[in-house]
């Protein structure tokens, strides 16, 4: 059975994906509260795993170090810790509110400037994971990281309604079993590819 790694996972939407993936893979799940424990290393409970889901979201959020550390750097933190193949799949769960003006172009939605800010450096990152595993010129540091080796790929939920989970999870588990994601890519719950 394939074997996954989700953060969150305990409630609302996590719950429901939960549900819907013990069909097709055998689940760890780090909790919220977990998160917040985890330092420089996770001890990962497998030796490798076929599907990495960043679904969380740590509070009390603010433009800090702690709520940078615990909404973005962990995922890097954990990502360090574990094993990947070839086939993996790496995933984050970001929010289309970071195109405020965009999406919402009357309304002032500063209150959550820093969850979408969380969000959209997440894009940042797997946006670079990808590039660092198809870039092919000269170093970019010294001594040079490890090239990751998985594939990484956001999704774009759009709104979800609250205890209306169960159709967004299945459409999310209908996705990361999809074999012909572009890498480095936002995708939206229908399956197509995202303005983010």
């Amino acid at each position: 059975m394939l074997r996954a790694l989700i953060t969150g996972g305990g409630s609302k939407f996590g719950a429901a994906f939960v549900k819907e993936l013990e069909k097709t893979h055998e689940i760890e799940i780090i909790p919220r509260a977990v998160l917040k424990g985890i330092g420089q290393k996770y001890n990962a409970r497998h030796n490798s795993y076929d599907l990495v889901f960043f679904n969380h979201h740590a509070y009390p959020e603010a433009f800090d170090v702690p709520t940078y550390e615990q909404n973005c750097l962990v995922n890097l933190r954990i990502l360090e810790s574990i094993n990947l193949h070839k086939d993996s799949k790496v995933f984050w769960m970001i929010s289309f509110g970071m195109l405020i003006r965009q999406r919402w172009p009357t309304d002032d939605y500063t209150q959550w400037a820093p969850y979408f800010a969380m969000k959209a450096m997440n894009v940042h990152i797997m946006k670079w994971l990808h590039h660092m595993k198809t870039y092919d010129g000269p170093a970019v540091q010294y001594p040079e990281p490890p090239k990751p080796i998985a594939n990484y790929y956001a999704i774009d939920p759009g709104h979800m309604i609250d205890d209306h989970w169960d159709t967004p999870a299945k459409r999310v588990h209908t996705l990361v079993q999809r074999d012909d994601l572009l890498g480095g890519r936002v995708y939206t719950l229908r399956g197509e590819l995202s303005d983010i």
